[in-house]
Parts: structure tokens; C-alpha cells; sequence
């Protein structure tokens, strides 16, 4: 990480990176993450043959060990005005653990699929859901999740 400034990583609840190179035809890069305060940030960016695209209509689905910090790969959906790309991360390897100011973020190098595509890239996951002993955000967009369902959550 070569950026300028003080970051906060403890303001982050969660976050999703995933990024993938298929030569000159594709690279994407993709960003998520959950603030403190609930806020939802999303960007992406991808580069078909030397043309850069912004969006933020993108969902990352990323598959989880039951040890809860396991980053096993996943996928990344795509939508631009004329198509869409559907990626499929697949770690060659074990994930590795960084810990910034006690942030635990996790990185899994991937073999990745978009259709007849292959490439290579990192699927970069956190989870922090809680912030410490804090309730978890419950965003529309949460699948398979209701907010005060079974037991309330106030």
C-alpha cells in the first residue's frame, strides 16, 4: 500500500476487494466496505482493452471458512450499461493474514474465471461485523438476513 495519510482501519466493520488481470482484454477492481457508522461504500473500475469504466453496480460474494476468517475466493458480479461479468475466485493456496492497527484483513491469491476468460487475482476480505460488541448493520441489499428476526436486537 503505497497511499498518503492516516488511515482509521478500526472504523471499518468489513470490507470487500476483489481485483482480477486478464490482460490487455480485462482487469477489474472492486472495493466494499461497511464504516462505523453503517455507511455502505462501493467502487469499482474496469479496464476492457485501454478503456476505463467506473461503476458501482457490482456485488462481491465472498466464501468464508467456519473459523470466520478463512477467505476461500468467490464471485464478483458485474454490470455495465453494455454487459455484465460474472468472476469465479479460486485460491491456489492457503490465505494469508495481515494485522494493521489490530485490523485483521486477509488475502487469497486466485486462479479467476470470467466465462472463457482466465486470469489471475486477490480476493481481500475483512470481517468485523460487529465492531467489537456493537449490533451488525442490516442493509436492504442483505441476503438471507432479517434485521430483529428471531430475538431482537435492541
Amino acid at each position: 500500500d503505497h497511499s498518503w495519510g492516516k488511515r482509521n482501519w478500526t472504523g471499518i466493520r468489513a470490507h470487500r476487494f476483489f481485483s482480477a488481470n486478464f490482460g490487455p482484454a480485462l482487469h477489474v477492481a472492486c472495493i466494499s466496505y461497511i464504516g462505523d457508522d453503517g455507511h455502505l461504500s462501493k467502487n469499482g473500475l474496469v479496464i476492457r482493452n485501454e478503456e476505463v469504466q467506473f461503476t458501482k453496480d457490482f456485488s462481491i460474494l465472498a466464501y468464508m471458512g467456519e473459523d470466520a476468517v478463512s477467505n476461500r475466493g468467490g464471485v464478483l458480479s458485474i454490470t455495465l450499461p453494455d454487459r455484465s461479468y460474472e468472476l469465479q475466485f479460486n485460491p491456489v493456496g492457503k490465505a494469508a493474514i495481515s494485522v494493521i492497527d489490530g485490523f485483521p484483513c486477509v488475502n487469497s491469491l486466485c486462479r479467476v474465471r470470467a466465462g472463457d476468460l482466465n486470469g489471475v487475482g486477490v480476493a481481500e476480505t475483512s470481517n468485523n461485523a460487529q465492531g467489537g460488541s456493537k449490533l451488525p448493520f442490516v442493509f436492504p441489499s442483505s441476503v438471507g438476513v432479517i434485521d430483529n428476526g428471531l430475538f431482537t436486537t435492541a
